[in-house]
């Protein structure tokens, strides 16, 4: 939770290969208003000995705070392909809410459960190697990142005879993925794949 921002500088070479370089990550404990971060970014710039005027666009995200103070410094601004494609998702999810809600937060309890016990996690390896079954950890999924919500997904499938064994020993549990729970899941994976190599978010400036 320490709070940073990070710059990232973006060229075309004049073969026209884009070319991408980190120029900081920055501790930044003052109280992120769009003066405080406009102040941050030019100074940056200054540091970095970039002229304004070379600036072709600044890419962020849709906060309130960040794209007021790229108004302030009066340099063109597009928002993040990124930050839309998580909006997009999400709101899609959303609307069909009734239909995954059970499912999805099914996972999210799986994942808590195992997170939460060394013992179903041990139970968990050994099931992985009895089934041949990569030895891959749960994820669990993340608001702000939609991506991570198929990451969630697609090691639930991934795993779910090693999870349903594990499950179906312990006799406190009462978590368990039914066939319409799989059939949803499956339909949720299968609607995010094709967006999945398009949901990174490039040239940001992250808070």
């Amino acid at each position: 939770m320490t709070p940073y921002m990070s710059l990232t500088v973006h060229t075309i070479t004049p073969d026209w290969k884009l070319e991408s370089k980190c120029l900081q990550t920055t501790y930044f404990p003052e109280s992120h208003t769009a003066d405080n971060l406009a102040a941050a970014l030019r100074a940056a710039l200054q540091e970095w000995q970039l002229d304004e005027k070379k600036l072709s666009a600044i890419t962020t995200d849709n906060a309130a705070n960040i794209s007021a103070a790229i108004r302030s410094l009066h340099w063109p601004w597009l928002n993040c392909f990124g930050h839309n494609l998580n909006l997009a998702v999400t709101n899609g999810l959303h609307d069909q809410r009734q239909k995954t809600e059970r499912a999805l937060g099914l996972c999210r309890n799986i994942v808590g459960a195992f997170s939460h016990s060394w013992q179903r996690k041990h139970e968990l390896h050994k099931k992985q190697v009895n089934l041949g079954l990569p030895k891959h950890s749960l994820i669990t999924d993340c608001a702000t990142r939609w991506g991570s919500k198929l990451a969630m997904v697609e090691r639930i499938l991934e795993q779910a005879q090693a999870i349903r064994h594990v499950l179906s020993d312990d006799r406190r549990s009462s978590l368990s993925l039914t066939w319409q729970d799989m059939d949803i899941l499956k339909a949720v994976h299968e609607a995010l794949k094709p967006v999945a190599l398009q949901g990174q978010c490039v040239g940001c400036v992250r808070k």
